[in-house]
């Protein structure tokens, strides 16, 4: 039995295909099964890489899973909790790369202290090839406890993104949790939140282990006014299913901080995107806008609450004229604290 499993999607990344699986093939990490998972693109990604499987010493350890048809990046993530034959399971974009000593670092640290995840820091590449930045973490262990993980996090004791790359998981305690990608275009966002909720620990580590590349075409890159139809629809489910979820851990002590952070990290900032955007109908958008600020609460549970600062999301639901709603939205988040905003 392998260690650690690496999963790889391919689809459509000839560019950078065989640069992501030299990073996983040359860890300095011994016991590796690198988990290719073909979702069927129409270029020559595949072919790339069985070609350097091919040509490297630990091509033996690669193994790949095809889908016959694509599916998506989320039933990519779910094929590899299923089938992965690691006893930790690792993330990793095919447009992206890893440190030779990423796995080990990350597998050394869950040996000190075995947690549900560990989850490093990571750098972020321009379009260029350059470094633009890093986003580095203090080194920190949430110890075990129910909810220890939503607790630290919502309460901003530790930072986390909500990429489902650069973690080593526990692959027992995703399988156990039934933790899983939703079929939809940013199927990191839930998988996180879902993590984040079940975890009873984590460890969060300094060391930049992954690179991610920045890159002009792609999903995240689009401007405010060229905000799709589609993705309006993808966030506004995704924001309702959050906050339908959320409503389970309503008598727990974070979960004012949870609904806080739905609104300020997710419904106010793309309801602005959807309002000014050119490619969504006033209709359309009205109504996208007023299912993603509506809250969850009722006026009753509202004051059960005793939560000043949720009293604006609350009325925020209640303005009546659309552009006052995002004038509200933008002046809220003006005067948010950079770091409730991560």
């Amino acid at each position: 039995m392998y260690k650690v499993t690496i999963a790889i999607p391919v689809y459509n990344v000839e560019k950078y295909m065989k640069r992501a699986l030299l990073s996983a093939l040359n860890q300095t990490f011994e016991s590796i099964e690198f988990l290719l998972i073909d979702d069927r693109g129409s270029d020559n990604s595949m072919a790339i890489a069985m070609e350097v499987a091919k040509n490297h010493p630990r091509g033996n350890d690669v193994r790949v899973i095809d889908h016959g048809v694509n599916i998506g990046l989320g039933a990519v993530r779910n094929t590899a909790i299923e089938n992965a034959k690691g006893e930790y399971l690792y993330f990793l974009d095919s447009d992206d790369d890893i440190t030779p000593d990423c796995i080990s670092i990350l597998y050394n640290r869950m040996m000190e202290y075995p947690v549900d995840f560990v989850a490093a820091s990571h750098n972020i590449i321009a379009s260029n090839g350059l470094l633009k930045e890093q986003k580095l973490y203090e080194d920190s262990i949430v110890r075990k406890g129910d909810f220890a993980v939503a607790n630290a996090y919502y309460k901003g004791t530790i930072l986390l993104t909500t990429y489902t790359v650069n973690k080593l998981y526990n692959l027992k305690f995703l399988r156990n949790n039934n933790i899983r990608c939703i079929h939809l275009m940013y199927e990191d966002i839930f998988f996180t939140y879902n993590l984040i909720l079940h975890a009873q620990s984590c460890q969060i580590v300094s060391d930049a282990t992954y690179n991610y590349y920045e890159h002009a075409t792609s999903i995240m890159a689009k401007t405010r006014k060229s905000f799709s139809s589609e993705r309006a629809k993808q966030f506004n489910d995704i924001i309702s299913l959050k906050k339908e979820y959320s409503h389970k851990y309503i008598n727990y002590n974070f979960y004012p901080n949870l609904i806080r952070r739905i609104y300020i990290r997710y419904a106010l900032p793309f309801s602005i995107k959807i309002y000014y955007s050119n490619l969504i109908e006033a209709k359309e958008a009205n109504a996208g806008i007023t299912n993603i600020l509506r809250y969850p609460l009722n006026f009753k549970k509202m004051i059960a609450l005793k939560r000043g600062s949720h009293w604006i999301f609350y009325f925020l639901d209640k303005i009546p004229f659309l552009y006052a709603k995002i004038f509200a939205c933008r002046l809220f988040l003006r005067f948010t604290p950079n770091k409730l905003k991560q």
